[in-house]
């Protein structure tokens, strides 16, 4: 997920109680436990495992596998680890999406020097980066990507400027055959595939008085139908991620005050009933970051 497209809130500390969410197959959240330390709940167990980072885990990005974490601090360059942490490469910039083998990522503004214009491209393990996207910075104009799809031959793609009309696609990494499948939003921060590849999930913010309409929504690729999950004000959904068996969703909120966050909690959501359960998994509203939802024991 994208620093322009994604505004997360980490989760953290130790072990959480189990949480019972009806006959759901295991799931992970992987989050920022600390400073330097990224954590994954499980959710049969509400164990946790805490692993290690070379830099601080402000940006999170996964393959819904778990097999893959990209890793930032809130300057590039980024690590991308292996399920146990182990650092498998450093390279620049700041990841957008991960393909599910590893091999290639979306990386925007590989060159930081370059202030006059922002760039998204693929970026492979042998540091081959191709720019397929460039827009002057002073247009306000963003191109930005954001995940992979379960079979990792399209990506999430979102362009627009900064609280004007935003367009949600999908296209190849190349950005050939575009789609859009959204629009119209102030701003889109966030989404993500559905594991069958069938539905988006996305994240909006539609700003107005007297309040800010915090959104999310699923979208299906085949009739382009709209189905709204939460629409919040004044809390704000700070992340989520499909379930692996795609019935559920995981989300975290926050209460906001004085634009400061004041509290926030992850729940799951029954996409068939809607019907939602806090986890207990603890937050803290002091540490912004990003989370991933993958499956179970990788």
């Amino acid at each position: 997920m994208t620093r322009s497209l994604l505004f997360v809130l980490a989760l953290m500390t130790s072990c959480g109680a189990r949480t019972e969410v009806r006959d759901a197959p295991a799931f992970d959240v992987i989050y920022t436990h600390d400073g330097m330390h990224i954590g994954r709940w499980h959710s049969a167990t509400g164990h946790v495992d805490v692993m290690s980072t070379q830099r601080e885990p402000f940006v999170i990005t996964c393959t819904r596998d778990g097999r893959f974490i990209a890793v930032m601090d809130i300057v590039p360059p980024f690590d991308l680890l292996s399920s146990s942490g182990a650092v498998l490469r450093t390279q620049p910039g700041f990841p957008e999406g991960i393909r599910p083998d590893g091999a290639r990522l979306i990386v925007s503004d590989v060159d930081l020097m370059d202030t006059k214009e922002s760039c998204v491209g693929t970026l492979d393990a042998d540091g081959t980066y191709i720019n397929d996207e460039c827009t002057s910075s002073s247009s306000h104009h963003f191109v930005r990507a954001g995940e992979y799809s379960p079979d990792g031959q399209t990506v999430l793609w979102a362009e627009g400027i900064i609280h004007e009309q935003w367009t949600l696609a999908t296209a190849r990494d190349t950005r050939g055959d575009w789609r859009p499948i959204e629009s119209g939003h102030d701003v889109l921060y966030s989404a993500s595939w559905s594991p069958s590849g069938d539905r988006v999930a996305f994240e909006t913010h539609t700003f107005g008085a007297p309040h800010t309409l915090n959104t999310l929504a699923i979208v299906r690729l085949d009739t382009l139908e709209v189905e709204a999950l939460v629409n919040e004000t004044p809390k704000w959904i700070v992340s989520f991620g499909f379930t692996p068996d795609g019935r559920d969703i995981v989300y975290v909120d926050a209460d906001v005050a004085d634009g400061e966050v004041v509290s926030a909690r992850a729940h799951i959501m029954d996409l068939g009933t809607h019907a939602t359960t806090p986890l207990e998994v603890p937050i803290d509203p002091n540490w912004v970051g990003s989370i991933c939802v993958t499956s179970d024991g990788i």
